[in-house]
């Protein structure tokens, strides 16, 4: 069975009930936990600095956390700690997760709809060599990433039928209107902002 690589963006119905429950009650030492490697910029960030969000993800897998403010997807970032790009640390953890990779990295991207349509091709190529399923959230559109992340998350849904391990969690609709979950730019975690994120990911990923 294929093991599955997460990046953060992916459309999942939202009908068939809400993937924000409670934490089980499972030990983080568990042998048989899935393994997940989640990229990220300051927005996935947040979640690190939550305990709630942290207890979350480390309750139900064994975690690689490598959300890195200023992080890039391809290029070097604009801090001395975001040196190593997105795919660079992707490529550098390839054997050491077992279930999934979660990227949510792309809100430090310039607006170029050419060179981010290849960026996700490269990351499906490298995720195929690995034998993994690529799960990438959706840019929420707000504040001053609006227009681009509107331009990036229709890349990414049209991208699906060409990279057949690719996978969309829609972080974009299933935050819409949750104001109280972000600080006042609209996009970065604040509140509760960051335990929802944690939930999202980690229902998803334990259910598949």
């Amino acid at each position: 069975m294929m093991k599955i690589f997460v990046i953060i963006t992916m459309v999942i119905s939202l009908s068939n009930g809400t993937l924000l429950q409670e934490p089980r009650d499972k030990e983080p030492t568990d042998p048989g936990l899935k393994q997940v490697l989640l990229l990220g910029d300051s927005v996935m960030a947040g979640i690190g600095r939550s305990d709630q969000g942290m207890k979350y993800l480390e309750t139900n897998f064994r975690v690689i956390f490598k959300a890195i403010g200023c992080q890039r997807l391809e290029a070097i970032g604009c801090t001395k700690s975001s040196v190593q790009s997105a795919f660079e640390i992707l490529k550098s953890n390839a054997g050491l997760f077992t279930k999934a990779v979660v990227v949510s990295t792309g809100y430090n991207e310039f607006d170029n709809s050419k060179a981010f349509r290849k960026t996700v091709l490269d990351f499906c190529g490298e995720a195929s060599r690995q034998g993994v399923q690529i799960v990438w959230l959706t840019y929420r559109e707000a504040g001053n990433v609006k227009k681009k992340a509107e331009g990036f998350n229709k890349i990414l849904n049209a991208q699906v039928d060409t990279c057949k391990n690719l996978k969309i969690l829609d972080w974009n609709a299933l935050s819409k209107g949750k104001k109280g979950w972000f600080a006042g730019d609209e996009v970065h975690l604040q509140g509760v902002g960051p335990l929802k994120m944690a939930q999202f990911i980690a229902d998803f990923v334990d259910s598949n």
